[in-house]
This record gives structure tokens, C-alpha cells and sequence, in this order.
């Protein structure tokens, strides 16, 4: 992708453009850390740290290499590179991608440990991190569904050293074209012209944290044409029955409970709103999908980068202590239920999740190895089978409905097709013989 045009006058002073708040960013120093959250198949990108020079080349890189399935970006970042923040900006919002910011506490200082950030391990990896300022805001109005409410705006900048070499003429002509993109990029992402006077009003040495209601009405929930464009096309509620169901739901936190009557008219509206919801995500992976076609020229494949003889690798686990393994690979100990322990890898943009069992008999030894694909193509079912078939023979035994079974000397291998709802979930499970 191309810088746009209207940048073009930027060029010569594109290296020093900062976008920090208590200092000015060494650009190429420091950029941004970017990791993959991987949670079941929902992919989000963690962007950590300054926004620098390169930031969007590495971005793209791993929007790439996930063919479609990231869904946001988790932004916990001091500040950065201006341009680079505008094209990642524009880049999420032709990807129909969404954004993540932290949260703000009563007494309005950004939070980073509400319970989805926990579930999300160690994010922040830098406390001072847990923010998303200047550059950062400037991604996230791009994005096409916006969460959280601490942001922090000022208008921006060039490095101070580097703005005294120009001539007063060459200040005036740089500053005017930055300002001009600064208001023409805000006014494209819908970023109401209050809001952009406030950003563009303050001084780069005087951040301001955005008061709640005006991040509330106006970045957070999806931007309004998305919204109005899937409500019509799932709507199984009238108006009436969101009103009302929305009172007894509103009763039912209240008091935990409705009376029978009450409870008669829920139920039949419940089921319409999860069917709602249930199309509304259909339409949201079905819209992004598409936008990563138009974006990139290419469909994205559940095959394309796929490492498939990670799927056979799964007998290596049976037998060796969850210390042994862990030592190697990064495995994440699990709670114990019922006796067994679990222990689990997080799938990457090329490999599954893997999850480790031991069992109430052998205590921390690997009994057992399972992974899945949900949703796979036709391609990819016969790419795993074609994987296992490699390197463990033909099956013992196969059916129509689709189970294979790899009877070995060492280990019992499963592969199962499953119906899940409305998609299928390929699973892997590896055991020991006699377990």
C-alpha cells in the first residue's frame, strides 16, 4: 500500500514526526511490539509501545499471515509516528478490523486489569503502557468497532530539534500541511469537528484525556452505517419487544428471577435476540472476510502459512513431564478438574492450539494430546488427513461420517469431523494405549 498523496508533502519530514506525550520518540529505537492473542478462533493483535517507523509494513505482515481471522487490535501505546499511525488507522478501517483500548476507572485513570484484560495474561507487558495517547488515538478512530474509554489527545508535532533547522517559511508550510492531514484524516474517520478543535487545540506538551461522555457517544460501539446495516439485516425483534425485553432482562438482574408470565414472554424474545446476535456475527466475519479480498487482491485460506505437521507432531507430548515440556515450548498450566491437569500452547498464525493432559494416575506426565480447527474447508480437513496419513500410515479404521482412527504400537490417534451449530470442528486427540 501506498503512502496517499496528500502526505506526499510530508516526505522530507516524515522521520521526525513524533507523537508522544512527555517526549519525543527516537524513531526506529523502539517500535511497537506486536503478539498475536489467539483465544479459541478469535484472533486479536496486541500493539504495545511507541508507534514507530515501519510499525504498518509489520502490521500488514501479520494481518497477512492470519488470512482474515484477526478481528482487532489491542492499542497500549504512549504515543509515536504520525503518518504510520494514520496508515494503520486507514488500514484497519478498510479491513473492517476493530480496536481496543483500556478502560478508565472512577477516578479517571486508565485501567488495564478489567476481567477481559485478565483473561488476556500479561497485558500490559510495561505498566506505563496501559494507555493510548496521541498516535494512538488516531488509530483507533479508524477502526471500525471501538472499545474502552481512555484516550488521550494533542495535536501533532515535529521534533524539536529537527522543526529548529527549517527556515521560518519552511516551518509555516510544514506545520499548515500537518495540521491540514491531521483535520483531513479525522474528518475521513467521522471524528465530529468538537472533537477534532479539542485535538488539534491542544499543545503537544499538554496532553488531554478525553472526558467520558464525549468517548461514550462518539468511539465507543460500531461506527453508525455498520450498526444500522446489520440491525436491518438481522432483525427478528420489533421495537416494541427491545423495549420491553430489554425491562425484564433489567428485572431479571435486579431480582433474579421473573414470574411465570414474565417468563412466558422472555423466552420466545431471548431466542429472537440470539438469533440476531448469531446473524450479526456471521455478517461481521463474512464483512471481513470480503474486506481482506478487496484489501490484499487475494481470498484469504485457511490454508495458506499453515504448518499441517504440526498436527502429527502430537505423539512427541505422550509420556514426558509437563516440566519437560514446558522447558522447550511455551505450555501455560491449567486448573485441575476431576483429576486431570491440563496444560496448553496457543495456536499462532501458522500452527493450532495444542492442549496437554495428564490423569489422576500419572500425575504431570502427558496422557493425552488434542487439537481442533473450527470451521475447516474441504482443503484443509484433507490437508491434516494427508499429514497424519504421512507420517503414521494409512488409519485402522475410518468411517462415512467422518472419524479415522490410527491404531500405533505407541499411541491411539483420533481424528474426528464434528458438527458444531451451523459449523464443523476438525479434532485431533492423541492418547496413550491403556489410558
Amino acid at each position: 500500500m501506498s503512502v496517499p498523496k496528500r502526505l506526499a508533502s510530508l516526505a522530507g519530514f516524515r522521520a521526525f514526526i513524533a507523537f508522544g506525550l512527555a517526549i519525543v520518540f527516537c524513531l526506529g529505537t523502539h517500535a511497537a511490539e506486536m503478539r498475536l492473542l489467539v483465544r479459541n478462533d478469535y484472533r486479536s493483535l496486541i500493539i504495545e509501545g511507541p508507534i514507530e517507523s515501519g510499525d504498518y509494513e509489520h502490521f500488514l505482515k501479520i494481518v497477512k499471515d492470519n488470512q482474515g481471522k484477526l478481528a482487532d487490535v489491542y492499542l497500549l501505546s504512549p504515543g509515536g509516528d504520525f503518518v504510520e499511525a494514520m496508515k494503520i488507522g486507514r488500514a484497519l478501517r478498510a479491513l473492517e478490523m476493530g480496536s481496543v483500548v483500556p478502560g478508565r476507572n472512577s477516578a479517571g485513570q486508565p485501567v488495564c486489569s478489567d476481567s477481559i484484560s485478565a483473561s488476556m495474561g500479561d497485558i500490559p507487558r510495561n505498566p506505563a503502557n496501559c494507555t493510548a495517547a496521541s498516535a494512538a488515538f488516531f488509530i483507533h478512530v479508524g477502526a471500525i468497532e471501538r472499545t474502552g474509554l481512555y484516550l488521550v489527545v494533542h495535536r501533532p508535532y515535529f521534533a524539536p530539534e529537527q522543526y529548529a533547522k527549517l527556515t521560518e517559511s519552511q516551518a509555516q508550510a510544514a506545520f499548515d500541511t500537518l495540521q491540514h492531514d491531521a483535520r483531513a484524516y479525522m474528518t475521513e474517520m467521522g471524528v465530529p469537528p468538537q472533537v477534532q478543535e479539542e485535538v488539534m487545540g491542544t499543545p503537544p506538551d499538554k496532553g488531554v484525556v478525553l472526558d467520558d461522555k464525549t468517548v461514550r457517544n462518539y468511539f465507543v460501539g460500531e461506527i453508525p452505517y455498520q450498526q444500522e446495516w446489520r440491525h436491518a439485516k438481522c432483525a427478528q425483534l420489533s421495537p416494541v419487544e427491545t423495549q420491553r425485553l430489554d425491562v425484564l432482562v433489567a428485572k431479571m438482574l435486579a431480582a433474579g428471577t421473573l414470574n411465570s408470565e414474565e417468563w412466558a414472554e422472555y423466552n420466545p424474545m431471548d431466542k429472537k435476540r440470539k438469533l440476531e446476535w448469531a446473524c450479526q456475527g456471521t455478517l461481521r466475519v463474512q464483512s471481513r472476510m470480503a474486506a481482506y479480498e478487496r484489501f490484499f487482491g487475494v481470498a484469504p485460506s485457511d490454508i495458506a502459512n499453515q504448518n499441517f505437521s504440526k498436527w502429527s507432531d502430537l505423539p512427541k507430548y505422550l509420556g514426558r513431564t509437563f516440566e519437560d515440556v514446558s522447558s522447550e515450548e511455551r505450555f501455560t498450566v491449567g486448573d485441575t478438574l476431576r483429576g486431570f491437569t491440563s496444560m496448553d500452547r496457543e495456536a499462532t498464525a501458522t500452527s493450532p492450539e495444542v492442549v496437554l493432559l495428564d490423569s489422576p494416575n500419572r500425575k504431570r506426565y502427558v496422557t493425552s494430546a488434542d487439537t481442533s480447527q473450527t470451521a475447516p474447508s474441504d482443503a484443509f480437513i484433507e490437508r491434516v488427513h494427508n499429514a497424519l496419513t504421512a507420517e503414521w500410515g494409512e488409519p485402522s479404521s475410518s468411517s462415512d461420517t467422518g472419524k479415522w482412527v490410527w491404531e500405533k504400537k505407541t499411541f491411539i490417534g483420533t481424528l474426528t469431523l464434528e458438527k458444531r451449530g451451523s459449523d464443523r470442528l476438525l479434532h485431533l486427540e492423541v492418547e496413550a494405549p491403556n489410558e
